[in-house]
């Protein structure tokens, strides 16, 4: 298993949509941007174990306090020789922080996804049998993340930056 942390601050490349909204409409007329961006809100736990086609990541506020889990659906990590490679599968599960209650997160988004082309149907269904597993692990109490409930990071940790060269991979 591999376990990453990203501290509120942390500067990483990735997309710029004028809104969440927009993401989509933005990507299928060639609009969409990236550049280099900031994270905020919450820091992030990510445990990602290989073979499995989703990633786990805990949530906790600036303060420290846990707020919730959450299963990002994605391709399994392929290793490389910088890290590893996934592709996101757009729909998502956020997870009650007492691992007791879910909900769906981005349905709708899954649908056009789908309709640009981004997935077949039939990866669709397989993206949302992959919740309903995730799912089940939660309903039958077999959750095995939610033992980092109590993690804490070291304060001794600098927020990340981007490796020289980056880019040129």
């Amino acid at each position: 298993m591999l376990a990453t942390y990203l501290p509120v601050g942390t500067r990483y490349y990735g997309i710029q949509p004028k809104s969440r909204e927009s993401v989509f409409d933005e990507f299928s007329r060639g609009e969409l941007t990236w550049g280099e961006n900031e994270w905020h809100t919450h820091n992030v736990l990510t445990l990602v174990r290989p073979g499995d086609p989703y990633s786990i990541l805990g949530f906790w506020n600036q303060v420290g306090d846990f707020v919730a889990w959450y299963a990002n659906l994605q391709d399994p990590m392929q290793w490389s020789n910088i890290g590893y490679d996934t592709r996101d599968h757009v729909l998502d599960l956020i997870i009650g922080e007492d691992l007791s209650s879910w909900l769906w997160k981005d349905e709708q988004e899954l649908d056009s996804a789908v309709a640009l082309g981004l997935h077949s149907k039939q990866e669709a269904s397989d993206i949302r049998r992959n919740g309903e597993a995730v799912i089940e692990m939660i309903e039958a109490d077999e959750t095995w993340w939610g033992r980092w409930r109590d993690f804490v990071p070291d304060p001794k940790w600098p927020i990340p930056v981007l490796a020289e060269g980056w880019n040129e991979v």
